[in-house]
């Protein structure tokens, strides 16, 4: 009977420890095939095993250590991918300092922070990229704007932690070269506009500056070729001021003299008159017919050809078809003639200055009244 109880008692032995061996295989597969999953950059399945052995060997150390390994290793690439470096840096130096962790692991951690480290390194040198174009693109330098930022861009910047910087740059380089047009556009409308004004071509010359003003030319960099497209516009337009009044002076001067209808000599009924700086007297030949008036300005209209000259009295005047030469007035066509010529279209018995004495024009005026 005592026999029978130590060969059941050494059959329960072999069964546990069978069993035993059993679960210590299934645990180690488990662990081996985490590892190499994680050697094969698979984190997930690596998960997925390392929880196996846990289930095979409960609270084992080894496996609770690797799993949570491999757990923060891929919450830290998921932080990487979203751009929080920093706190991805944490998650991985735990990593790298867990007691008795997976070497693998701590490898392929302290990779990540060397890539982290060289992430934030390209970041400030993308930053100081930055900031000298946008410095040279306020002083103007476009061309040298366009190097730094061309130069940045051609770094990888496709990781999601470059998002930001990376937009501002690409908006700064459209600036940039909006700003580099128009400051071509600008210098070559100064260029035209300048020999315009030598051609004193100054209405055309403002035209070209207008258009160019009418553009966005208010960043500080277009500031400079702003002024001087102003500073010339302002020199045109008083240029433009001048060559007007010393049209209309000279007007004014073409005016003045002895004016009659086209006829022969001597012939009666007909308009004439004498225009001074400030004066206006017309009389019909051989009657009693006579105007004077003090004029109190005249105003040009030098494109149409035409004058109106506004008298003391508050009439005015219109003077049409005016030439220098001929002139119409109130519909009678007249043509101007010297003193000389004009003796010769009146008759002996009174001479052209009696004819524009002033008084005696006054006096006839009095008279039909």
């Amino acid at each position: 009977m005592r026999n029978k109880g130590i060969i059941l008692g050494l059959f329960l032995t072999s069964v546990v420890l069978l069993l035993s061996a059993c679960g210590n295989k299934e645990y180690d597969e488990a662990m081996e095939n985490g590892i190499n999953s994680v050697k094969n950059e698979d984190y997930k399945e690596a998960v997925d095993f390392f929880q196996e052995a846990l289930e095979e060997k409960e609270d084992d150390d080894e496996a609770s250590t690797y799993l949570e390994q491999t757990e923060l290793f891929i919450d830290g690439t998921g932080l990487m991918d979203d751009a929080d470096l920093d706190e991805a840096t944490s998650l991985f130096e735990e990593i790298i300092h867990t007691e008795d962790g997976l070497s693998e692991l701590e490898d392929v951690a302290n990779e990540k922070l060397n890539e982290i480290a060289e992430m934030k390194e390209l970041y400030e040198e993308t930053e100081d990229a930055l900031d000298k174009a946008e410095t040279e693109n306020d002083e103007g330098n476009y061309k040298e704007s366009l190097e730094e930022i061309h130069n940045a861009l051609d770094a990888d910047l496709s990781h999601n932690y470059f998002k930001e910087l990376k937009k501002d740059l690409e908006a700064l380089k459209e600036d940039v070269e909006e700003n580099q047009k128009l400051k071509k556009q600008a210098e070559q409308t100064l260029e035209n506009a300048k020999q315009l004004e030598s051609d004193e071509k100054y209405e055309a010359a403002i035209s070209k500056i207008d258009s160019i003003l009418e553009k966005e030319l208010s960043q500080s960099g277009l500031k400079e070729m702003k002024e001087e497209l102003e500073t010339l516009k302002a020199d045109l337009e008083k240029k433009l001021e001048e060559e007007a009044q010393q049209e209309e002076q000279q007007f004014a001067e073409d005016i003045q003299g002895y004016w009659a209808e086209d006829a022969p000599d001597g012939t009666p009924g007909i308009e004439i008159g004498k225009v001074t700086s400030n004066e206006w007297m017309f009389a019909i030949l051989n009657s009693d017919v006579a105007v004077y008036a003090e004029i109190d300005s005249i105003d040009v209209d030098e494109d149409n050809n035409e004058i109106n000259i506004k008298t003391t009295d508050g009439d005015v005047v219109e003077v049409t078809n005016f030439d220098g030469e001929s002139m119409t007035v109130a519909g009678t066509k007249l043509h101007k003639f010297t003193k000389e010529e004009m003796e010769a279209k009146v008759d002996d018995s009174m001479s052209v200055d009696d004819i524009f004495d002033v008084e005696n024009i006054k006096g006839m005026m009095e008279m039909n009244k």
